[in-house]
């Protein structure tokens, strides 16, 4: 059987998996400064999963990915804002209950 990426319960301390349904978790946030003068944006994308897959898989796995993104010059679509850096890994994360 296949996994999926998970909702997780908001609200409680312990992880808990709400539904195995593909879920991404994305967070959104605007620099301030910018050396260039182009407004800089960095996004945060996750996937959580109820299981880390391997060969040691244990309880709450995680793949992230950064990227930060810079402006096209004034009155550009969005499309066309450019990637200055990314990142991306599959995180362990431990939970001690």
């Amino acid at each position: 059987m296949l996994s999926c990426a998970a909702e997780f319960t908001a609200g409680i301390s312990s992880p808990e998996v709400r539904a195995e349904n593909g879920t991404i978790y994305g967070q959104v946030s605007p620099l301030t400064t910018s050396d260039r003068g182009a407004p800089l944006v960095e996004l945060h994308f996750y996937h959580l999963w109820k299981m880390h897959c391997g060969s040691h898989g244990h309880p709450l796995g995680a793949e992230h990915v950064s990227v930060l993104v810079r402006s096209p010059p004034s009155g550009a679509s969005s499309t066309a804002w450019k990637a200055v850096y990314w990142y991306a890994a599959d995180m362990k994360i431990r939970h001690e209950m």
